[in-house]
């Protein structure tokens, strides 16, 4: 039969190494929710700077004669399919991310970390 001092030294050393766990998990969650946020704010700073492009497509449409204004059309609709295109991409790696689907990132498995852990331990 176990003691009591025995168990209580079990129990702590279990929950010592729980709570690098946790801390280890709270570390990644930290890290995902950085890139996620740098991501998608970069892919909305992309996304506007192709409405900032046809918006001043469209105004040189506005200001153009009447010979040229055809000239600039191939050039508009080209963009605004760009848009197109870009929102429904983003759209989509959005839905997935809301679903649990995120994507991969650099950061270290639980085992790196373990090995992280073990080396500084030792110095």
């Amino acid at each position: 039969m176990i003691s009591r001092d025995v168990y209580i030294e079990t129990v702590k050393r279990h929950l010592a190494k729980w709570d690098g766990e946790i801390d280890h998990l709270d570390a990644r969650a930290d890290i995902i929710l950085l890139q996620l946020e740098d991501r998608y704010y970069t892919l909305l700073r992309s996304l506007r700077g192709k409405e900032m492009e046809i918006k001043s497509g469209l105004q040189q449409l506005k200001a153009a004669d009447e010979t040229c204004w055809r000239q600039l059309l191939p050039v508009l609709a080209g963009a605004a399919s760009e848009l197109e295109l870009a929102l429904t991409t983003a759209e989509q790696e959005l839905a997935a991310t809301t679903r649990g689907q995120l994507p991969p990132d650099q950061t270290p498995t639980r085992e790196e970390h373990n090995h992280e852990q073990a080396g500084l331990s030792s110095t």
